[in-house]
């Protein structure tokens, strides 16, 4: 019950305080001798003739923050790459991982098949002199295997 009081006590008096930016801010949006554009809530101090007043528009769900948007006839100052250069690049990327996923298939099924017919000639049978020899190609093959297989 304490807990439900002390809530609403918070809340309600977070409601009553007033917002730190008012409905009624302006911005002011100005280029400067170099061409920089500005922005900034108080005027500049020195007479620009592109000065513009641009008002701030209140956010209803958080009145305690208000981000301006730029004008809609000021244009965007990343640089833009052509978009065929993008997707050319992309296309390469592509092409050289489909490359390389077809070599480690083809080198998979290789050693998969040395594998399989080394195991062949262990079931066999074979003498003590060639046991370690097989022993490590086998170890090899596995190895291989795994690492081009997964």
């Amino acid at each position: 019950m304490k807990k439900i009081r002390l809530t609403s006590v918070i809340l309600s008096l977070l409601l009553m305080t007033p917002p730190i930016i008012s409905a009624d801010d302006t911005l002011y949006h100005w280029k400067s001798e170099d061409g920089q554009s500005h922005f900034s809530d108080k005027k500049p101090e020195q007479h620009t003739p592109s000065l513009k007043q641009l008002p701030l528009k209140s956010n209803k769900l958080n009145t305690m923050v208000s981000t301006p948007s730029p004008p809609a006839n000021m244009k965007s100052t990343k640089p833009s790459l052509p978009s065929n250069s993008n997707s050319n690049a992309k296309k390469k990327k592509k092409k050289k991982k489909a490359a390389e996923k077809a070599k480690r298939s083809k080198l998979c099924k290789k050693h998969k098949e040395q594998l399989r017919a080394l195991r062949g000639r262990m079931r066999n049978g074979y003498s003590a002199k060639q046991a370690p020899k097989l022993l490590q190609r086998e170890r090899t093959l596995n190895d291989l295997r795994r690492q081009y297989c997964h």
